[in-house]
């Protein structure tokens, strides 16, 4: 039986917040009869909460549909600050590579592309070991912070994407979750045959085993007959927000249009102000599990993505794109040209609008608004593409043959 190695920046359940992808994988390569151990934070990089059996230990131990998970104490993760965020996700890399040490008989390791400092340390350890090392390349989060403004071009980040770019190069294999990012990656100097796309993709094997659809979500909210415009995913510094707002300010003299946002980070209150100051129809709900998110977007009239510009930022193909169409929920995108924007119109699924651009995303939403039967077929369309080109299975069994073609 081989044995696979994650070292992952999270590993969550779909009882819990935030994506899935980790817990796919481990599950998945499981279930084919691969030995897992899953290295990953004992530490939510989303709460900070630390997991009960850690106290006072350096990690512990659990095993979830049969992935030997290893799950390691760290500094709190305060997302609000950078020092913070380095300190947790450097005493989270040491921790990592202290607790592979005691791993035995490791025929392949797998790390996400964050934090640098775990690629690192695996990517050693597999040199050590002399065995295969592969990169899920979920984000490139230097270059994004760059794109956005969040880091400024300096001796330090041009380090880092050295660094970055020596290890990308020299991997057995990166699996990137978008063509964007593949073509970032080549960019890098990563030759072409170490590339395997797979996207996140729609979960809903997930979700019809565990999600009671006859909750109504509308009435609990007290939004029934209202026209919702659903935000679902991270309120940090990634996602534009602001421009979202601008366009909830636009229609702000039409009650029955709200809306709604699900999810936490480092700017919800400065949100929650803004929307409370200028008296917008926005409920902000915090954090949901994951398994409410469905019962969201299939109850939501529209799903908001807006990015900022930049090459790093139009790769992000992530969580929320896949939730909204999957289920229905026609998707007004607001960005560069990218990952998304290509999704948004082979799915026939949504509209695109530029960045920033509230104006018409204020447009938009007043003609769907008015429009109902588009929304429908919108969201049929989205849903029937989705669910045949991109579901979970599908992408999981593309990965597992990747990895199998190392071993």
């Amino acid at each position: 039986m081989k044995h696979i190695l994650l070292i992952f920046h999270h590993y969550r359940t779909p009882e819990q917040l935030g994506g899935l992808r980790s817990w796919h994988i481990g599950t998945h390569l499981a279930k084919q009869g691969y030995r897992v151990t899953a290295i990953v934070p004992g530490v939510d990089t989303l709460t900070g909460q630390k997991h009960s059996k850690l106290q006072g230990k350096l990690w512990c131990k659990e095993v979830i549909d049969n992935v030997e998970v290893i799950r390691v104490n760290a500094t709190t993760n305060d997302r609000r600050s950078k020092i913070s965020r380095a300190f947790y996700y450097l005493s989270l890399s040491a921790i990592q590579a202290l607790a592979m040490v005691f791993v035995r008989d490791v025929d392949v390791i797998i790390s996400t592309s964050m934090p640098l400092s775990s690629v690192v340390f695996s990517y050693i350890f597999a040199r050590l070991r002399n065995i295969p090392f592969v990169i899920d390349v979920r984000d490139l989060t230097v270059d994004t912070a760059l794109d956005l403004g969040y880091f400024t071009t300096s001796m330090l980040t041009n380090l880092i994407l050295k660094i970055e770019t020596f290890i990308f190069k020299r991997a057995n294999h990166l699996i990137p979750v978008s063509e964007g990012m593949a073509q970032i990656l080549k960019t890098k100097g990563v030759n072409s045959n170490q590339l395997t796309v797979v996207p996140i993709g729609y979960e809903g094997e997930v979700y019809n085993q565990n999600i009671d659809w006859n909750r109504n979500i509308k009435s609990e909210l007290g939004l029934t007959d209202k026209f919702v415009v659903l935000y679902a995913g991270s309120l940090g510094y990634v996602y534009d927000i602001p421009t979202v707002l601008a366009a909830a300010e636009q229609t702000a003299n039409i009650p029955d249009i709200v809306y709604l946002f699900v999810g936490d980070g480092q700017r919800l209150q400065d949100y929650k102000e803004i929307a409370h100051n200028k008296n917008l129809n926005c409920i902000f709900l915090g954090s949901r599990p994951k398994l409410e998110i469905p019962l969201f977007c299939t109850q939501s009239d529209v799903g908001i993505y807006p990015l900022k510009g930049g090459k790093a930022v139009a790769a992000l193909l992530g969580n929320k794109i896949f939730d909204y169409l999957g289920n229905g929920l026609p998707v007004i995108y607001s960005g560069p040209e990218g990952d998304v924007s290509c999704l948004v119109k082979q799915s026939k699924g949504g509209i695109c609008v530029a960045s920033e651009d509230h104006k018409t995303m204020t447009e938009k939403i007043m003609h769907l608004y008015k429009n109902y039967n588009e929304v429908q077929d919108m969201g049929n369309c989205a849903k029937i593409y989705i669910q045949k080109e991109l579901n979970i299975h599908a992408m999981m069994s593309r990965f597992e043959e990747t990895i199998e073609n190392l071993l």
